[in-house]
């Protein structure tokens, strides 16, 4: 018998959590982490422009 959680796919294959980690990494500055974030979220298809002056996500786009 198939559960629920047998049927999700791993968190790191969700957009949502690397935005999640994204705003994290800005809020602390972290470099990084948000250009890790941003490339896990480009690996997905989904292409994100930050401008650090505003210091949030601008440009979401999907490829695809």
């Amino acid at each position: 018998m198939s559960t629920l959680t047998d049927t999700l796919p791993p968190v790191a294959d969700w957009p949502l959590y690397w935005f999640a980690e994204l705003e994290r990494a800005i809020e602390r500055d972290d470099l990084q982490a948000a250009a890790d974030a941003q490339r896990q979220l480009a690996r997905l298809g989904v292409q994100v422009s930050i401008d650090l002056g505003r210091a949030s996500p601008q440009g979401v786009t999907h490829a695809g």
